[in-house]
């Protein structure tokens, strides 16, 4: 019982979402609406998005997982064909929310339905998670510009300027662009066996390290420009804290040749941009008068 609890955990329990939400509640302030039943709601809304887009990955990475031995429990308790059917679940409960209880501006609908052919293109038929490059920067659009774009369109009645909020949009976007590569430090074993190139493989845990630092710094750059031209509040420059945190958590990759101790990495990412998404978000609160 116990082990087949893990693997409903393996299918279900979605990292992402700790990437994904704050974007889309970032872009529901930034519309200048703030409703606790459409925040929970819209929430709702791209977790069930987000836990389709991770349903039909573990779908097209059954085989590739086996050889990296990934989600074992989810291999050993659920079939291919079940991961197929839930997909379809979260893909109509999405839409069935929005239409029944969201009731947000039509362009909602257009970006739920581009937020939907980009999860299934970087999985399936066109596998854009296996064409070098442009994979990573698939993974930072859904999850950082289209994201915060749903939040944005949620409401009907927007009063907020989304060209204001564009160097946050921006900045998210990069940094995502930057952290989405982390993952394949731990599989570059299976992605070697696999033909598949990443950032990691191509130029190796170093260089690739570097490229990171990078874009992260670019990242802050345009934060800092931004402040400094007086387009943001100078509360942003508190985020400046998780430049160096990451950065940190990053250069550990490179002592250690530990899968495992590497696929923590990863999740320390994720939390750490956790953060500093919440950073901001109540930052947004606070500017806005919310709080």
């Amino acid at each position: 019982m116990i082990n087949k609890l893990r693997g409903l955990k393996q299918a279900f329990f979605a990292e992402t979402l700790l990437v994904v939400l704050p974007p889309a509640i970032i872009g529901l302030l930034a519309a200048g609406y703030v409703s606790f039943f459409n925040v929970v709601l819209l929430i709702v809304i791209v977790a069930f998005w987000d836990l389709g887009i991770n349903v039909i990955n573990h779908y097209s990475d059954w085989e590739l997982d086996k050889i990296n031995s990934k989600r074992t429990y989810l291999h050993k308790y659920l079939s291919r064909d079940k991961l197929l059917f839930l997909y379809l679940v979260f893909l109509i409960s999405s839409f069935l929310l929005t239409y029944i209880f969201l009731k947000p501006s039509i362009y909602f609908y257009i970006v739920l339905l581009i937020e939907v052919l980009f999860g299934i293109s970087y999985s399936m038929y066109i596998k854009v998670k296996e064409k070098f490059l442009i994979n990573y920067l698939w993974i930072a659009l859904m999850y950082g510009f289209f994201s915060f774009l749903m939040g944005f369109f949620a409401v009907k009645n927007i009063s907020g300027d989304l060209i204001n909020y564009l160097p946050i949009v921006i900045f998210i976007t990069i940094l995502y662009f930057s952290i989405s590569m982390v993952k394949d430090y731990s599989d570059m074993k299976g992605d070697f066996e696999e033909g598949r190139k990443t950032i990691p493989l191509v130029l190796g845990k170093r260089k690739a390290l570097q490229l990171q630092y990078g874009l992260i710094t670019l990242g802050y750059l345009v934060l800092v420009i931004f402040i400094a031209l007086g387009y943001l509040n100078i509360l942003m420059s508190s985020t400046f804290f998780f430049y160096i945190t990451i950065i940190i958590i990053l250069s550990k990759i490179n002592k250690t040749k530990d899968t495992k101790y590497m696929r923590k990495i990863s999740t320390y990412t994720k939390v750490n941009t956790l953060a500093l998404d919440i950073m901001i978000i109540l930052i947004l609160l606070f500017v806005n008068h919310i709080i």
